[in-house]
């Protein structure tokens, strides 16, 4: 009996009730289990930069069931996301195209702030910045962009994947994790990604989007919702194709063999 109060006693002390009978194995320690939201950490000890370090944070954050604020229906929360290393490649040919000259890495951080969108308030937020930034002994510039007429909360990314392929990718912040994608590669449209997604990218002519369409149809793949996008008649056009359910790479190299498809890109949930 002495021994079993002892043992709920140190139980209390050191973790919760639904920790007992875990035992410290290697680097883990049930003394640091919370009842919070969930964090994980993907290194490189030879701190070899790679997309794979990128990848495997990502796999974690789907993972993580308890990993940020969620509604009473738990469809949406208050987002989640991954901390990086600053590529500094990127940011200073992108900074260069500003004017600017950043350094070696290291010796510089970024930051991203969304002001008020009032002028005299905003005015006095940056002059609150710059006081402070001062004071710590450091130098900042503002880089600013004319979106226009974008949502406040806008982002712009270039990104560019293994095989060299490019996209530049405008979106925006909804609020409560949800995201609304507002340029593909300078064409404007409509896509929120809350289902798994076809963006296919083709060349605007007569029957390019039956084909994609009539070819689902034949996979036995249902179309949710769908939506057409062009830059000008007989240019660049892009079909955004919502579906109810997931699909493999199979699908899109069938896609991808289609007259007329310049590009197709799918959108994972991840079964959500």
């Amino acid at each position: 009996m002495k021994e079993q109060t002892t043992y709920k006693k140190d139980a209390l002390n050191r973790f919760s009730v639904s920790d007992a009978g875990k035992q410290a194995a290697g680097m883990y320690d049930p003394g640091y289990e919370h009842d919070n939201c969930g964090i994980g950490s993907v290194v490189n000890i030879k701190g070899i930069k790679t997309h794979e370090t990128v990848e495997n944070a990502l796999k974690i954050v789907e993972n993580l069931k308890h990993r940020a604020g969620k509604d009473a229906e738990g469809k949406t929360g208050d987002g989640v996301g991954i901390l990086l290393q600053i590529s500094h490649k990127f940011f200073s040919k992108a900074a260069k195209q500003l004017g600017i000259e950043l350094g070696e890495e290291r010796d510089y951080g970024v930051g991203m702030f969304f002001f008020p969108q009032d002028e005299l308030k905003r005015s006095q937020a940056k002059k609150m910045f710059e006081i402070i930034v001062e004071k710590e002994g450091m130098k900042f510039t503002f880089g600013t962009a004319d979106l226009k007429g974008a949502h406040p909360n806008s982002v712009v990314l270039h990104v560019k994947g293994k095989n060299g392929r490019e996209r530049k990718v405008q979106a925006c912040s909804l609020g409560g994790g949800r995201i609304m994608i507002n340029e593909l590669d300078g064409i404007e449209l409509n896509c929120t990604c809350e289902m798994p997604t076809i963006v296919v990218n083709h060349v605007d002519q007569p029957g390019r989007v039956a084909e994609v369409t009539t070819m689902l149809s034949m996979l036995s793949i249902n179309i949710a919702t769908m939506s057409v996008y062009r830059d000008r008649r007989g240019g660049r056009a892009v079909m955004v194709v919502e579906l109810d359910q997931e699909i493999d790479g199979s699908v899109l190299n069938i896609l991808q063999s289609l007259k007329g498809i310049l590009k197709v890109t799918y959108i994972s949930t991840g079964g959500k």
